[in-house]
C-alpha cells in the first residue's frame, strides 16, 4: 500500500484525492495547506490528517509518495523538498516554469533513487495506449499532420493563477502543454520513439495586459516530414480534440484529454482507412482517468523502478 501526500487543496487536489480513493493499492495519508482551516476541511471531506504548512507534510512517517497540486511556480521548491526527503513525487504540469528547473528534479529524482513523474493524466489511459499501438502501426510509412487543441474561456479575476504571470499563467504553461506533448508523442510512435522533438517551431498568440498569452498557436516540422498545428487558448473555448492523419488513413479523438472523464467514462477514437469501413474504438472504464494515473505510479513503485521512461519523465524539459 502506498501512502499519499497532497500539497494543495484546489480542484485538481480533490480529483486525485478521489482517485487515490479508488486506487486498490493507494491510502491517503494526509494533505497541507497555508491555511489549516482549509485543510481542515478538505481533510474532514477526503478522511485524511490535516497539515499546516506544506513543509510540515514531509515530516509525517510511512509517507511514500507526494502529489504536488499547487500553482505552477511552486511546483520546483514543493517537488524538490519531496523528493530530497525520500518521497516518489507526481506533480501537475508543468513540471516546473522552465526546463533547467525540471533538470534539476529529473538528477534530484535519480540521485535519490525515488519516481518522479508528471501529471499528464490523459497518457496513462487505455486510449492514448490504443493511440500509440495505431500510430506505430498504421502511419509510419509517410509523414503525418496532427492538429490538436485545448482551449476553454475563463473569466476569473486578475490575481488568479491562469491569468497571473507570478504564478505562471497563461494558456502555454496550463493546458498548451497537452497539445505539444501529444503531438511529440505521435510522431515518436512513427519513428520507434517514445516522443520526438520538433525540428522547427512557428508560434503566434494574443497577450493579455500583463503580458501572458491568452491563447496561441503554432506550427511544429518534425524531422521525419512529420508536422502538427496546435492551439491552446483560456479565453475561449475550443474544440478539443486531436486529428492525425495522411493522404489515405486518419485518426479523430474527441476527447484526447479527459479520456471520457466527464461522459461517463465513455470514449472513442474513429479511424478511417482509405477503402476500408470506419471503424470506431470504443472505451467504457470503470476507473476514471486519474485514477488510471494513479495506478500507473503505483504500479512503478511497486517495481522498484527508479526512472520512468523518457516519455514520461522529461515531457517538461522541451515544452
Amino acid at each position: 500500500m502506498i501512502n499519499w501526500g497532497i500539497f494543495g487543496t484546489g480542484m485538481i487536489a480533490r480529483a486525485l484525492a478521489v482517485s487515490i480513493k479508488d486506487s486498490e493499492g493507494s491510502n491517503l495519508k494526509a494533505v497541507a495547506s497555508r491555511s489549516i482551516e482549509t485543510a481542515k476541511k478538505f481533510a474532514e471531506k477526503y478522511n485524511c490528517l490535516a497539515i499546516e504548512g506544506y513543509e510540515n507534510l514531509l515530516n509525517i512517517d510511512d509517507l511514500d509518495a507526494i502529489y504536488v497540486a499547487t500553482p505552477h511556480d511552486s511546483h520546483f521548491d514543493l517537488a524538490w523538498a519531496s523528493i530530497e526527503a525520500k518521497k516518489s513525487v507526481l506533480c501537475e504540469k508543468p513540471m516546473t516554469i522552465n526546463s533547467t528547473e525540471s533538470m534539476v528534479l529529473i538528477d534530484a529524482a535519480r540521485s535519490n533513487g525515488v519516481l518522479l513523474m508528471e501529471a499528464f493524466m490523459y497518457r496513462t489511459h487505455p486510449q492514448t495506449d490504443k493511440i500509440r499501438e495505431l500510430v506505430a502501426k498504421e502511419f509510419k510509412d509517410k509523414p503525418l499532420t496532427i492538429e490538436a487543441s485545448f482551449g476553454f474561456s475563463a473569466e476569473v479575476p486578475k490575481e488568479h493563477r491562469l491569468v497571473n504571470p507570478e504564478l505562471g499563467g497563461g494558456s502555454i504553461m496550463d493546458i498548451g502543454c497537452y497539445p505539444m506533448s501529444m503531438s511529440r508523442m505521435v510522431v515518436g510512435m512513427q519513428i520507434g520513439e517514445p516522443f520526438v522533438n520538433p525540428i522547427s517551431i512557428e508560434a503566434k498568440g494574443e497577450l493579455s495586459s500583463s503580458n501572458i498569452d491568452l491563447n496561441a498557436e503554432a506550427k511544429l516540422e518534425f524531422v521525419n516530414g512529420s508536422k502538427a498545428l496546435i492551439s491552446s487558448a483560456i479565453n475561449k473555448t475550443m474544440e478539443n480534440s486531436v486529428r492525425i492523419f495522411n493522404d489515405k488513413k486518419s485518426l479523430f479523438i474527441s476527447e484526447p484529454w479527459q479520456c471520457g472523464e466527464q461522459n461517463n467514462r465513455q470514449s472513442n477514437i474513429i479511424f478511417k482507412k482509405e477503402g476500408k469501413e470506419d471503424q470506431v474504438i470504443e472505451f467504457k472504464e470503470d476507473k476514471g482517468v486519474f485514477t488510471h494515473e494513479i495506478d500507473h505510479f503505483v504500479g512503478l513503485i511497486n517495481k522498484k523502478k527508479k526512472n520512468l521512461k523518457r516519455y514520461l519523465m522529461q515531457i517538461a524539459m522541451e515544452i
